[in-house]
């Protein structure tokens, strides 16, 4: 957002010494400006600022003012933005363009910080038949009150003029997000029990109000700004930026401020003239529009409603990776040890459980189906990450599935759901061809840990090149999945070489198994009686391009050989089984239609998983994640010979000597 200045910690190279709106970095930033004879900078957010998405902490902006003479909220002198008020004459394009911008900010119901719900009258304790207006408390102390002129008695005189102008209307006192998430106090909490009076405590988006009100009452609020270019009548008791200029139904009077200016025209000052805009997808500058649209987007994929999520047995350590995928809820967010406390504090406030899919029991499944507690099923999406999970590599994917979880063929899943009943449009696609392309050209797979050159010269010609992909033992979607003959990675070597055998059988171990993470390791020479080659540390696209076929008991890999047009035999019901793409040993009724391969990949990486940038802690589409993951395969790679902590390393050999054990004595029973 500063691109068109050049950042240095130089201090005598500088033109500008840039600080934050009137906290004590622009003190420090004026004085050192005035000492070196240099000029300051203001910085602040933007109007259009973010959907925020970790409750309780700042996020990245996607709008920010810089001001080289004052800042807008700062009504003791001027600003950049009540100069563009005072002599700029408005083109009518520009005041076309910004009655657009304004339509679809209407439409999109946009705000500042976009975490709000609507919500009824009745949710909102309003009488249904009463005139209703809206009064705007603000943060006590707050900076937009104290450089706007108004205190405590401002807000005194508000309550006063809005009860005698409307003596039978409900006064709605709207608190602010900061109060309601108990970061700070209002000024009107006094007037809570007035007759007539009600408060609205929830997080509510303010154009779900607006809807409600007939006139707004601020003191220097953005929200009366809003409510402004909507429409309302907007009475205003301090020198808010959008004041002073004869579009409010009352004002106090400015004198520096000389025009008479329409509500679109501050817009266009405000929102296009003043403020810089930034595209976090790109790492670029952007322009109102475009962030309009992408605000949007962001918003539809959070917030979808406000309910507690109670997150049952997270690790410390997972909860930190697992939050900024839990706010499609504008509720609290809370994380409990033990799955009864869960159970508990859902019940108390109406909430829903959020376990990691794997880890849910049956107590818990039995005690919330009671209950009428929803469960909201967490694993992780089909292109993760560059790393393991098991090493504690930050996912950039995750499920949240509210049916079953898609490696259970025992129940519904989300997944299923999806691929059974959704109507998949052209766009969507060809989405999924640019997806399929775009993970076959830069060798994307869930983990990308793997990167050892692959030797293919003892490969035969004149055979079946079949890759046979290893499993955790434990791992849940063979507990699950492998509901056939075939349990073990052991017995599905055994399997294909009995289905197939004159064919080159391929055995590549599961990467968590090879690290030594997870169970499921076969010694060589007990896994070489059936297959005829174990590659370890290889990339699973670089395999895919030479074999035939994939035999597999749930695997992922085996989609990624769907996606490379390999055959697939499936021994197992994996999620991609049953669909008419796969050679099935065990069939599913449920499953009601036959798929082509761009459908399934739609309901798989576009439907069903939710992604993240953790740079800037937003959601992003499929699509940002996989040129992400390129980016980082490319620059930073993965060695297969990671380093080994002494534990880990004592670890794996104790597993490795028990798994020799084992197999010697099952090849002598053989």
């Amino acid at each position: 957002m500063l691109a068109d200045y050049i950042v240095t910690d130089n201090s005598q190279k500088s033109d500008y010494y840039a600080g934050w709106g009137r906290r004590p970095s622009m003190k420090r930033a004026q004085k050192t400006a005035q000492k070196n004879k240099k000029k300051a900078l203001c910085l602040e957010d933007g109007f259009l600022r973010s959907v925020d998405f970790m409750p309780g902490k700042k996020n990245p902006p996607l709008s920010i003012i810089t001001d080289k003479k004052g800042i807008y909220f700062d009504a003791s002198k001027p600003s950049t933005l009540e100069d563009i008020l005072n002599t700029k004459e408005f083109t009518q394009e520009e005041l076309g363009r910004a009655q657009l911008c304004i339509e679809k900010i209407k439409s999109y119901t946009l705000s500042k910080y976009n975490n709000g719900l609507f919500y009824s009258k009745e949710a909102l304790n309003i009488p249904a038949d009463k005139e209703c207006i809206l009064i705007i408390d603000q943060c006590y102390g707050d900076a937009s009150l104290k450089y706007g002129q108004a205190d405590q008695s401002s807000f005194d005189k508000m309550m006063r003029d809005a009860k005698n102008n409307h003596p039978n209307a409900i006064l709605l006192i709207k608190t602010h997000p900061d109060v309601l998430a108990g970061r700070a106090k209002g000024y009107l909490k006094k007037y809570y029990k007035d007759q007539n009076v009600v408060v609205i405590d929830k997080n509510v988006n303010p154009h779900c109000l607006f809807t409600y009100v007939s006139a707004v009452y601020t003191a220097t609020s953005l929200l009366g700004f809003e409510a402004l270019f909507c429409g309302l009548g907007v009475h205003v008791y301090g020198s808010p930026f959008y004041a002073g200029w004869g579009a409010c139904a009352s004002e106090p009077l400015i004198e520096r401020r000389t025009k008479m200016r329409t509500a679109t025209e501050i817009f266009h000052a405000a929102y296009i003239d003043y403020a810089t805009y930034y595209n976090p997808y790109t790492d670029e500058q952007s322009d109102i529009e475009t962030t309009i649209d992408l605000l949007h987007d962001l918003y539809l994929t959070r917030y979808q409603d406000d309910r507690p999520y109670h997150c049952a047995g997270f690790k410390r350590w997972k909860r930190a990776h697992v939050l900024p995928f839990l706010t499609r809820t504008s509720g609290p967010i809370t994380f409990h040890d033990k799955e009864e406390t869960a159970i508990k504090a859902a019940t108390e406030d109406h909430g829903c459980i959020v376990i990691w899919a794997s880890k849910e029991t049956d107590t818990l499944t039995q005690q919330s189906q009671a209950k009428n507690i929803p469960i909201l099923r967490m694993e992780d999406g089909f292109i993760r990450s560059v790393g393991l999970g098991s090493d504690l590599i930050k996912g950039a994917s995750l499920v949240l599935d509210p049916y079953g979880i898609y490696y259970d063929p025992s129940q519904l899943s989300g997944l299923e759901y999806i691929l059974n009943n959704r109507d998949f449009s052209e766009e969507e696609l060809s989405r999924a061809t640019f997806i399929k392309d775009f993970i076959l050209k830069n060798r994307i797979s869930k983990y990308n840990s793997d990167n050892n050159a692959l030797d293919t010269s003892k490969w035969p010609k004149d055979k079946e090149i079949i890759l046979v992909p290893g499993q955790v033992d434990n791992d849940a979607s063979i507990k699950r999945g492998a509901v056939g003959d075939v349990k073990s990675n052991y017995e599905l070597i055994q399997a294909v070489r009995t289905a197939k055998p004159d064919a080159y059988i391929i055995f590549k171990p599961h990467p968590d198994v090879v690290s030594g993470n997870r169970k499921g390791y076969i010694p060589p020479k007990h896994a070489l009686k059936f297959a005829n080659e174990i590659i370890t540390g290889v990339s699973i696209q670089d395999v895919m391009q030479y074999v035939d076929s994939v035999h597999t008991m749930t695997s992922l890999v085996g989609f990624e050989a769907l996606l490379a047009e390999k055959a697939v035999h499936c021994y197992g019901l994996p999620f991609y089984a049953g669909w008419g793409l796969t050679k099935d040993s065990v069939s599913i009724d449920r499953r009601k239609r036959d798929l082509n391969l761009n459908q399934l990949i739609v309901g798989a990486i576009l439907c069903y998983p939710s992604y993240l940038d953790w740079e800037n802690l937003i959601p992003v589409q499929a699509e940002n994640t996989l040129h992400a993951l390129s980016k980082s395969i490319k620059t930073k790679g993965q060695s297969s010979e990671a380093k080994v902590s002494l534990y880990k390393f004592i670890r794996r050999q104790s597993s490795r000597l028990w798994s020799n054990i084992k197999y010697s004595i099952l090849s002598y029973r053989l």
